[in-house]
């Protein structure tokens, strides 16, 4: 995927099929490194990470044969396949070696400043329930790719790809291409919410994460055309829910007003369910 447009345009734009959350300006100028923002003179010219820490095999087609999944659809029936030992093994071989620290060299050499890093929820291991089949270890990598975003000077943007219980139906990008998605239960916002409260104390305290400037609650969930019921129950319960949490968790590490994620918009509020 490639981002051409002005990020404050990017957040005006966004619908219930992405939802954002981004961070205010750093004191920095166009060129420097480790910026968590790009100024308003800038523009998202960037590249989507694809099938680094979620497969594909569309376009990944020889890499998923190469791991052992031929045949398989998603990434939760060819771990259950492989079985766990076997499938981590598979996965941790494809992390070190997708992407590298040259490709992301090459990308700011391109006059790129921006990548986006989809992640399943899964790479928080706890939330891994136990009758669920999802690689594991890949945190170490997603801490190395963003300290090597952050030594290149390019602007991250974090996506929550694949929500517990898949959002969508008969979809690869969910990690589990079920027809009946089960994101849509109390049990599961739970979970997506206590990834995102992670995911944004990981943002604000670990140093490695110090360029990641957008976090993104959810990727493509259920339309309303294909359920209604659903996608108006995630617009209720989950949405606000989210943003709610994300504020507690920043309250409850004294972050700075100024510092906290926020939209960028001109609508008169931000609050998910009113907005």
């Amino acid at each position: 995927m490639l981002f051409s447009s002005q990020v404050a345009l990017w957040l005006t734009l966004v619908t219930s099929s992405t939802v954002a959350v981004i961070l205010p300006v750093a004191k920095t100028t166009p060129s420097s490194v480790n910026r968590r923002w790009l100024l308003g003179d800038d523009k998202v010219r960037g590249v989507n990470l694809g099938s680094l820490f979620i497969i594909e095999e569309w376009f990944a087609k020889d890499e998923w044969a190469s791991m052992g999944c031929k045949g398989f659809y998603d990434e939760w029936s060819c771990v259950k396949h492989l079985g766990q030992e076997k499938a981590d093994a598979a996965w941790d071989k494809h992390w070190k070696s997708w992407i590298t620290e040259s490709d992301i060299t090459q990308i700011a050499s391109h006059v790129l400043n921006t990548i986006r890093i989809p992640v399943g929820f899964w790479i928080k291991e706890d939330l891994i329930h136990d009758d669920e089949w999802y690689p594991r270890g890949g945190l170490k990598y997603l801490d190395r790719l963003v300290g090597w975003a952050s030594d290149a000077g390019l602007y991250v943007i974090m996506d929550l790809h694949s929500a517990p219980g898949s959002q969508s139906p008969n979809e690869e990008f969910t990690g589990h291409g079920t027809a009946n998605p089960g994101f849509f239960t109390g049990a599961n916002y739970e979970r997506a919410n206590k990834f995102l409260e992670w995911m944004t104390e990981r943002i604000h305290t670990n140093n490695a994460y110090h360029a990641v400037g957008m976090l993104e609650v959810i990727n493509e969930p259920i339309k309303q055309r294909v359920n209604a019921t659903d996608a108006d129950d995630m617009l209720k319960n989950f949405y606000p829910a989210a943003w709610d949490r994300i504020r507690a968790r920043e309250s409850k590490l004294s972050i700075a007003k100024e510092d906290m994620l926020r939209k960028l918009t001109s609508r008169p509020t931000i609050h998910p369910l009113v907005y």
